[in-house]
């Protein structure tokens, strides 16, 4: 399990540094580590739509979340790694977290 951590962490970091505009764009970040486990762009036209979700569940290929997960980590520890986005998505989560706290009732609820 580790080992697989290790190795989803790699390919992350190398699209990432490849493939900047990747650091703010997960679609094209997901984009990007499929077709490098497909065996690269060379080989994605040998591989059927229906080729990949038989793969994908089989789990030939990573999960979404989990690189989506990794991206944010290694953003987190290596600046050099973060997007353009990256300071504004954390100014926008402060304001949510702000907006939760101090939640009105008199707002109503999504289950009323």
């Amino acid at each position: 399990m580790i080992q697989k951590i290790k190795n989803r962490e790699f390919v992350v970091t190398d699209m990432l540094t490849r493939y900047p505009k990747a650091r703010d764009n997960d679609s094209l970040l997901l984009a990007y580590v499929w077709m490098y486990q497909a065996g690269g762009k060379n080989y994605i036209s040998d591989i059927s739509m229906k080729d990949f979700i038989l793969d994908f569940i089989d789990k030939r290929f990573a999960e979404a979340e989990g690189i989506i997960r990794c991206r944010r980590k290694l953003q987190e520890e290596h600046p050099e790694l973060r997007g353009e986005l990256y300071e504004q998505r954390h100014k926008l989560k402060e304001s949510v977290k702000e907006e939760i706290i101090n939640w009105d009732d008199d707002q109503g609820s999504l289950f009323q």
